[in-house]
């Protein structure tokens, strides 16, 4: 009895797990599409540029390359140890959302 039971629970473990409709992986390759560009305040005036392996800000000296962990972007800074944690990210339409760890919103927006 123990044996179908055990059975059953692997098939049901591989019905949903092969059903699911998400893959993880292929969400946040989205999302890192959808932030490639160049990004903005109200008045649509670039100041972030992200292209597929850095970031730069006109503020920065330098661009740095980031990472995804998750949804939470991470920039690292040539003149630090660690990566810094930007916040949860994400894009509606033309604009770029970010929460940080205060859950604090950053919005930008699309230029073009």
């Amino acid at each position: 009895m123990k044996k179908i039971a055990t059975a059953i629970l692997i098939l049901f473990t591989l019905i949903i797990s092969c059903n699911h409709p998400e893959n993880k992986k292929d969400n946040y390759d989205s999302l890192k599409q959808k932030i490639i560009g160049k990004w903005g305040g109200e008045e649509r005036v670039p100041g972030l540029y992200i292209s597929t392996n850095s970031v730069y800000s006109t503020t920065w000296k330098d661009s740095c390359p980031y990472f995804f962990i998750k949804d939470t972007f991470f920039v690292k800074f040539t003149d630090r140890d660690t990566a810094t944690p930007f916040g949860k990210m994400s894009v509606n339409k033309d604009t770029l959302t970010w929460v940080d760890r205060e859950g604090m919103k950053t919005f930008a927006y699309r230029c073009q």
